[in-house]
């Protein structure tokens, strides 16, 4: 483990593993172990395939009504979800909602599954949307529009709709639009200024 004053850097075989509810399950607490304090992270690990790795529970009864990620860090993981079974290998995240029912199980030695909870509350911001689409302004602008939409209809009164209709512009080579867009929206919001000074897409319409 190593940190700074504003960050922390831990691997995870330098986490004490705990033994949960004396169950045999080797439960890691990464939240505490980073000091991190945005969402619920923890590791459960395998010494050998066929240990549990998620102990059967759902969120409703048996936790804290939290949506949840689980993301196998290495190895592979059997899990089974209100009765779908489903082989995770190192790589694979899987979203499971508060009322469903899960387990796993561990099929390969040294098995690591992580898993993060938190309330449903998370407010992604614009820029989510806005990078997605960038790379399709041009390639695939209806792509784009499919996702400038979204964003719509998930912020609806955020004026990163109007970047997103700038963006649009720009990939259908109306300049003059695109331009339009830009300096209306720094008129309205003179903070915005160098947000947009940083776009590699908009930063040229805007006036001196």
């Amino acid at each position: 483990m190593d940190s700074g004053d504003t960050w922390v850097a831990v691997h995870l075989d330098e986490v004490e593993p705990v033994d949960w509810r004396r169950t045999g399950i080797s439960w890691r607490p990464l939240r505490r172990a980073l000091g991190a304090d945005i969402v619920g992270i923890a590791a459960f690990t395998a010494d050998r395939p066929g240990q549990v790795v998620v102990e059967p529970h759902t969120e409703v009864d048996n936790g804290r009504s939290q949506q949840e990620i689980y993301l196998v860090l290495r190895g592979r993981a059997s899990f089974r979800i209100d009765g779908a079974v489903i082989e995770a290998s190192a790589g694979s995240l899987l979203r499971v909602d508060a009322h469903a029912h899960r387990e796993a199980i561990a099929i390969e030695t040294g098995t690591a599954v992580i898993a993060l909870g938190g309330e449903s509350n998370f407010d992604p911001g614009p820029s989510e949307w806005i990078e997605r689409a960038r790379p399709h302004i041009r390639a695939d602008p209806l792509r784009a529009r499919e996702i400038f939409d979204d964003l719509r209809r998930n912020r609806p009164n955020d004026r990163a709709n109007d970047v997103a209709e700038a963006l649009l512009a720009v990939g259908q080579g109306n300049e003059q639009k695109a331009r339009s867009i830009v300096q209306q929206l720094v008129s309205d919001l003179p903070d915005v200024r160098a947000i947009l000074g940083d776009d590699p897409d908009l930063r040229t319409f805007l006036s001196d």
